[in-house]
């Protein structure tokens, strides 16, 4: 179970590492639309 969870984190760590600036769009633009409806933009 330990082998499989460390392999699992190996993994993501490698899709990451492979795959920045995609997980960094994608994580900025659901911040994004997040924020955009706790406070609209434009909206004083």
């Amino acid at each position: 179970m330990i082998n499989l969870f460390k392999q699992e984190l190996q993994e993501i760590y490698s899709f990451f590492k492979n795959n920045y600036k995609e997980a960094v769009v994608l994580c900025m633009s659901t911040l994004f639309l997040v924020l955009a409806i706790y406070r609209p933009i434009g909206s004083s």
